[in-house]
């Protein structure tokens, strides 16, 4: 499954701003993808959109609430109803 993950995550260093995440995280799954790498996939998101709410603070809590809906969606697919609010930033 390691190379199927791959094939998402991108390799160029991590962005510094809120338009230049969305932009890097443009790649996703295949739809159809196993549970586990949607899992990987978004806890990935919520990893670089905390980076960007870090640095660019002009956009902080956007960063922050996507790093959350990132967070939410990981705890919906396990199972575990909803992310811990705290978790924004």
């Amino acid at each position: 499954m390691a190379t199927r993950v791959e094939t998402w995550r991108n390799r160029d260093p991590l962005p510094t701003t809120l338009l230049r995440a969305r932009e890097y995280l443009w790649r996703a799954p295949a739809f159809d993808a196993p549970r586990e790498e949607w899992i990987a996939y978004h806890e990935y998101r919520a990893e670089v959109f905390r980076h960007v709410a870090k640095i660019d603070t002009r956009h902080r809590y956007e960063a922050g609430a996507e790093a959350w809906l990132a967070k939410d969606k990981v705890a919906k697919l396990r199972g575990r109803g909803e992310a811990d609010p705290t978790l924004i930033t």
